[in-house]
C-alpha cells in the first residue's frame, strides 16, 4: 500500500560548472494531492521511487549540464531525488534513472513548452 503523497515538486535547468545549485532561479513545477495525475500516482507504487531518493549521475558529465530534481512529500516525510545528465544515465542503462524518468514522464515534465 502507497503512502498518501501529498505534493510533489520539479525543477529542470541547465547547470555551468560554476553555478551554485542552491542559488539557481529555475521554475518550479508543483502538484498538489488534487492534482498529481493518477497515472502519475501509479508510477510512483510500481517504480517504488519513494524508496530511490539520493543523488544521480555526475555533474561533471557534461558543460552545461542538466539537472532535474523531484521532490515527493507525504506524511512521513520527503523523497528527494537529484539526477544530473539523465539523457547520459539512460544511455549508460542506468536502473534508478529509467525508474525516475519513467515517473516524470507520467508527471508530463516533458509536455511543457
Amino acid at each position: 500500500m502507497t503512502q498518501c503523497i501529498e505534493g510533489i515538486e520539479y525543477v529542470r535547468c541547465l547547470l555551468k560548472p560554476a553555478d551554485d545549485i542552491a542559488a539557481i532561479a529555475a521554475p518550479v513545477r508543483i502538484w498538489t494531492t488534487e492534482t498529481i495525475p493518477p497515472e502519475a500516482i501509479e508510477a510512483i507504487e510500481d517504480e517504488q521511487i519513494l524508496e530511490l531518493g539520493g543523488s544521480f549521475g555526475e555533474r561533471e558529465w557534461a558543460d552545461p549540464a542538466e539537472y532535474e530534481r523531484m521532490q515527493i512529500v507525504t506524511a512521513d516525510g520527503v523523497t528527494d531525488i537529484e539526477i544530473f545528465n539523465r539523457g547520459l544515465l539512460l544511455l549508460k542503462g542506468d536502473e534508478a534513472a529509467r525508474r525516475y524518468h519513467r515517473v516524470a514522464m507520467k508527471l508530463g515534465v516533458f509536455d511543457e513548452a
